[in-house]
């Protein structure tokens, strides 16, 4: 796309400089190619940052990306010692490990996607109206809390 730009303004200025027509575009040329890196820039950040990079779960980040999140509810589910349990294993456990605490965590939704932030930190929506209403979350809480993760 910036490559068909390039050469149609090229082709453009040509043509106007054999008419005799001059354009000021330098700073609209100028404001639309940092706008183009800047674009590009920020879609390189955002996908490297939308799953979590051993267990492939979707990030924090992606939670900014969903649409409709105004209308759900956000729980967040802290591992305590996470890091003293999870640091001495190998990548292959450590995902099996996270794969479980997701899968109980699906309890309390089990349509919702359970996003992972650090240091043990588990979030996840419950849409309303959806099997995980708010009306039985406290008895879904109280499952998932009986379970040993």
């Amino acid at each position: 796309m910036l490559a068909t730009g390039g050469i149609g303004l090229f082709a453009m200025i040509l043509i106007g400089d054999r008419m005799g027509l001059h354009f000021e575009m330098v700073p609209a040329l100028f404001l639309l190619s940092i706008f183009a890196i800047r674009e590009g820039v920020k879609r390189k950040v955002v996908a490297a940052t939308t799953t979590h990079p051993i267990s492939g779960l979707p990030n924090l980040t992606e939670l900014y990306h969903i649409k409709g999140r105004e209308t759900c509810t956000i729980l967040a589910l802290k591992v305590e010692q996470y890091q003293a349990v999870i640091g001495n294993l190998p990548a292959v456990r450590q995902r099996e490990l996270i794969h479980a605490v997701a899968a109980r965590i699906g309890i309390v939704c089990p349509n919702s996607i359970v996003h992972q932030g650090d240091d043990g930190l588990f979030v996840w929506l419950i849409p309303h109206g959806s099997e995980g209403d708010i009306d039985t979350l406290p008895g879904q809480l109280l499952a998932l809390f009986m379970v040993d993760i």
